[in-house]
């Protein structure tokens, strides 16, 4: 009857232990998603071009970009996006000129499966440009997009960097 009773409390430490692999095993197996990776991006219009009306001011790089951003997640909003920079490159040669920073209206909020459209200015620097701007060119941006300790890079689609006189 011991010896029963041992091996009726060794099968139990077997199945219970089995349980516990199984639940370890699927938890390490599955892929982790971030909060980030529920937000779809989409780049949907921008604006690039040098001011040089009526002077040359120091920074007369102006850019404005819209991007529709859409929380995919159904269970939880979004509460801090930020896009604080972005880089620009020469679309011809990948060249990397410099980056700007953003500014908006806009305060960070998506409910979950909201969609919205914001625009995004890059500020005026009062000192001097981020770069040399490259009037008739034709230039890119790798947006940064930040949700609380996160970020993603989000491609524009190529702009035309044109000038007003």
């Amino acid at each position: 009857m011991i010896n029963r009773m041992k091996l009726d409390f060794t099968k139990t430490k077997l199945l219970a232990l089995f349980f516990v692999f199984l639940i370890l095993q699927s938890c390490d197996s599955d892929v982790q998603n971030t909060a980030i990776d529920d937000l779809n991006v989409r780049f949907t219009d921008g604006l690039a071009f040098s001011d040089l009306m009526p002077n040359v001011e120091p920074d007369p790089i102006y850019i404005r970009i819209e991007l529709e951003m859409y929380n995919a997640n159904t269970d939880d909003s979004f509460n801090n996006i930020r896009v604080p920079k972005a880089s620009v490159f020469l679309d011809s040669s990948d060249e990397y000129l410099g980056d700007i920073d953003f500014s908006t209206e806009w305060d960070g909020h998506l409910e979950s499966g909201e969609i919205d459209t914001i625009t995004f200015v890059k500020n005026t620097s009062a000192s001097q440009a981020p770069f040399s701007p490259p009037c008739g060119s034709m230039i890119y941006l790798e947006v940064d997009i930040r949700s609380d300790d996160e970020s993603k890079q989000v491609m524009s689609d190529s702009l035309w960097y044109g000038r007003a006189y």
